[in-house]
């Protein structure tokens, strides 16, 4: 593995900060069957006033997991008003192969509660690169990973890879880095809802961003704080497609 490995971690996360108790709530108290709109927290107040439910799971490698500082899934959902159940499975390390793996898992949180959006947000394929795996067949392998989710029922995110200098890395990491992207780029709206070209950031993804110590620490391929938040940002614009806010 091309960076540091760290566990899953699975939570429930509101925004506003509510206890998670109350999703549990609305499976027991058998929202199932209610119209769309029904919303525990105020069920009397008019459908047109309320926000749906959503239901966001993340996956990916060091970019997205538990290890370095407050993570990316936690700083994207606390910046969203309506109310959103995380759960973050990344883990440091990770390949497309090794997502793939977990899909079992991942598959296992759909939810089906009425006006609930199943959201998969899957940031991968750095690792892969960075092993000096060819983009294409490393682009088509997560092109079916993406595909699959959308069959079970998620709505997907799909984010390009950002410029790093690993010191494992194979050399050329940058110029399979453009490769991939180019491939999201073209190919993005085959098996996603939602693309979020972080590697065309003008801050974050440009080729030598890493060697910027306000948004990358000294390893030149993590993001500090700074760097989260622009990602964050860039994927709260995306979900606000989904009607997220």
């Amino acid at each position: 593995m091309t960076d540091v490995p760290s566990p899953p971690v699975e939570r429930g996360r509101r925004t506003p900060a509510r206890t998670v108790g109350v999703v549990t709530a609305l499976l027991l108290l058998g929202a199932y069957g209610r119209s769309a709109g029904w919303h525990p927290l105020d069920p009397f107040a008019s459908v047109a006033a309320r926000q749906p439910l959503a239901n966001v799971v993340w996956d990916g490698d060091s970019h997205s997991a538990p290890g370095f500082g407050t993570t990316t899934p936690d700083v994207t959902v606390d910046g969203l008003q309506g109310e959103v159940l995380l759960r973050n499975q990344a883990v440091g390390g990770s390949t497309v192969d090794m997502v793939a793996q977990r899909a079992p898992a991942f598959d296992g949180k759909l939810l089906t509660v009425p006006g609930m959006q199943n959201v998969a947000v899957v940031w991968v394929a750095a690792n892969d690169l960075g092993e000096g795996d060819d983009p294409a067949a490393r682009h088509d392998a997560l092109r079916t990973y993406y595909e699959e989710r959308r069959a079970r029922g998620w709505k997907v995110v799909a984010l390009s890879v950002l410029p790093r200098s690993y010191p494992l890395d194979v050399p050329g990491f940058e110029q399979r880095r453009q490769r991939f992207n180019d491939l999201m780029r073209a190919h993005w709206q085959e098996y996603a809802d939602v693309f979020v070209d972080l590697g065309a950031h003008p801050q974050l993804g440009r080729p030598g961003a890493q060697d910027d110590p306000a948004l990358y620490g000294q390893d030149r391929t993590h993001m500090l704080d700074a760097g989260r938040e622009i990602v964050a940002a860039e994927v709260r614009t995306g979900l606000a497609t989904l009607g997220l806010r």
